[in-house]
């Protein structure tokens, strides 16, 4: 019997810890405090484009289930429209995600706004428009973090809608240049907005950049992406973690994580593989599988209190 009464002991700590955690799901503050602190332990799921396994990419819908499932960050991508709007968009051109073809920058907002968006199996549908970046940052405000990629390319205009929204510490901005480089094009707001380096093994100077970076501006995280895992990546984690910096690590593709991707994951085993990343102490992981993801980390949090 005692084997038994043991198991119902642990089936119970698991259902409490599960109720516990759908009600405390947490607010985007909640994400802004863990982001600052550089010791604590909970991971941070960012999806790449969004939830788009389920919604199309960069649309409202993916943001929203993004903030149901509970991940930190949502990933998305900027582009402006010839009448200088913001629109969520990856590529330059609207053919692959959209009903419509040609660059967005040779369409009005409201030209745009007239195409419907691609499932995940590149059907138009009706019911998803291409959303603003205003459109965006009201959905998320409160509830999620934003990763703004290709910000960078209008960031004094970007962040007067990001500030009139007051929004500022809601969103990640990001760049693979050296800081001398990113601090003539940011300026002073360099130092006023969460901003993470993007770094690379190959780089022979990579070593020479963080430390620079730390010194600087002491980055909450740097974006490490490699090809394969070797003792260049270990001494990049380790520069990181001993800066007082997140590592932040990509499950999208093999050549971005050293053969520890998402689909290996699915395949494979998620313990070789985002297990794996775990290890090395990412407490950042973007991910095309926010969902898998987040149940994974919930499991290991299991096990440790079991």
């Amino acid at each position: 019997m005692k084997p038994i009464i043991s198991l119902f002991i642990k089936i119970g700590a698991v259902l409490l810890w599960s109720l516990s955690a759908q009600a405390q799901q947490k607010s985007a503050q909640d994400w802004i405090n863990i982001l600052q602190d550089h010791q604590a332990k909970e991971v941070m799921v960012i999806a790449h484009r969004g939830d788009w396994r389920n919604a199309p990419e960069n649309s409202l819908q993916a943001i929203e289930n993004c903030i149901k499932m509970g991940v930190a960050v949502a990933e998305i991508d900027i582009q402006r429209s010839k009448d200088g709007h913001f629109v969520l968009m990856h590529d330059k051109t609207i053919n692959r995600t959209t009903n419509g073809k040609g660059k967005v920058e040779n369409y009005t907002l409201a030209e745009l706004k007239a195409f419907y968006l691609k499932d995940g199996l590149g059907v138009p549908q009706p019911v998803y428009t291409i959303p603003t970046l205003e459109d965006a940052l009201k959905t998320s405000k409160g509830k999620i973090l934003l990763n703004l990629d290709k910000a960078d390319r209008w960031l004094e205009e970007v962040l007067a809608l990001v500030d009139r929204m007051e929004m500022r510490d809601h969103c990640i901005f990001k760049s693979s240049k050296p800081y001398a480089e990113v601090k003539a094009q940011m300026g002073d707001e360099l130092e006023k907005v969460w901003f993470m380096p993007i770094v690379r093994p190959s780089n022979p100077n990579v070593m020479q950049d963080i430390k620079e970076y730390q010194e600087k501006i002491k980055p909450v995280a740097f974006e490490v992406c490699f090809p394969e895992y070797n003792q260049a990546t270990q001494d990049i984690f380790n520069a990181v973690k001993q800066g007082n910096g997140k590592v932040w690590i990509n499950s999208l593709w093999d050549f971005l994580s050293g053969g520890h991707s998402d689909e290996r994951a699915m395949v494979e085993g998620k313990d070789e593989t985002w297990g794996w990343i775990l290890e090395q102490g990412a407490t950042m992981i973007q991910t095309d599988r926010p969902e898998a993801l987040i149940q994974y980390i919930k499991n290991e949090k299991q096990n440790e209190e079991l």
